[in-house]
């Protein structure tokens, strides 16, 4: 967490020929991998991925079109997700271009790195909500909420591994729950940096390095890091406008 940023923050990921495996994906006789129960919020609103197959041995990422259910603006304090244990990410993005929908979108869950070039006026979504557990609750401070328009029309990202032979179906849900009215003071965005621009060396390693600079003094709630299966190690830098690194 910083304020008065004006610097750039700098993003150093290592990756290797090393498959990373952090988490295992826990199956179900049946083929069927079912994530732990949650209740629907009583202020908010649950949704569920559809129906797709993650074959034997596959690492597969999924993007799915959908409006969300919420008939007015919605102030969100809170959102929860449940996937299968072993889940890679679940990330809702905004689709930010002026198809109505359903036509032009794909129908259900399609296969999809980061719902990229899915339509033509919106090759790259912004994000909403990344969450890199299975099951996780990510809660703003109070007085901070993320807020979203009525019916926003947005992409639904799950990513699984599935090590075993069988083919397995995964049931993935999240809730997003809304603030208490009158208690929401300074309204979050959240913001994804990084870089596509890099070679891996046959039987080497490499190092890549993104920078952004903040427009804008800022107050940061959260910074993560996000590698997928040839990463080995990755870190964030801030750098203050008198040039200390943090």
């Amino acid at each position: 967490m910083a304020d008065g940023l004006r610097r750039a923050r700098r993003f150093g990921t290592q990756f290797g020929m090393r498959r990373l495996l952090i988490l295992g994906l826990l199956l179900s006789t049946t083929g069927l991998a079912f994530a732990s129960p949650m209740r629907k919020p009583k202020r908010g609103f649950q949704m569920k991925v559809g129906h797709f197959d993650v074959g034997p041995s596959q690492d597969l990422e999924v993007c799915e079109y959908r409006r969300l259910p919420n008939r007015r603006k919605m102030l969100v304090q809170a959102f929860e997700t449940r996937m299968p244990p072993g889940s890679h990410h679940f990330v809702i993005w905004s689709y930010n271009g002026s198809l109505p929908g359903p036509e032009g979108f794909p129908a259900g869950p399609v296969p999809s790195v980061g719902c990229t070039g899915l339509t033509a006026d919106d090759v790259f979504p912004s994000v909403v909500i990344p969450l890199q557990t299975p099951n996780a609750r990510f809660q703003f401070p109070r007085g901070i909420a993320l807020e979203i328009e009525p019916h926003a029309q947005v992409w639904l990202n799950p990513h699984m591994k599935n090590p075993t032979e069988a083919a397995l179906t995964p049931a993935v849900k999240f809730n997003f729950y809304a603030a208490k009215p009158g208690t929401v003071e300074h309204v979050a965005h959240a913001l994804i940096i990084g870089t596509t621009n890099f070679q891996i060396p046959a039987g080497g390693d490499a190092t890549v390095t993104a920078e952004w600079t903040a427009p804008v003094n800022l107050n940061l709630l959260q910074l993560v890091t996000h590698e997928h299966r040839l990463g080995t190690t990755a870190n964030i830098e801030i750098v203050e406008i008198d040039g200390v690194t943090k």
